[in-house]
């Protein structure tokens, strides 16, 4: 079963509205790759080292609010076949029955 989460729409939750469910996808890589690509993000428009530390600092804080705080599934795009097992996964979620709110 793909794991699934349920919010309350409406504002802050003042308003009483039905749940709705959602199939959260999260993105992920290596942390070499990230930092590469940060690194070539920065060369490539001419930003100082100084930029490039504190954009690697900021990844490292989402990794681990990210790893903390998310649920639902986790692909890995450095990974060829991320793409087709993520389509897979959405399929499966949407053709199960849904439980009733």
């Amino acid at each position: 079963m793909i794991p699934t989460a349920k919010i309350p729409a409406g504002w802050c939750g003042l308003l009483k509205f039905p749940m709705y469910n959602f199939l959260q996808i999260n993105l992920t890589a290596p942390k070499e790759t990230l930092i590469k690509r940060i690194a070539d993000r920065v060369k490539n428009r001419g930003l100082n080292e100084s930029f490039e530390r504190a954009e690697i600092n900021i990844m490292k804080k989402q990794l681990v609010w990210f790893e903390k705080y998310s649920q639902g599934l986790w692909f890995d795009v450095s990974t060829n076949n991320w793409q087709d097992e993520a389509k897979n996964a959405v399929r499966q979620w949407y053709n199960e029955p849904q439980d009733a709110a």
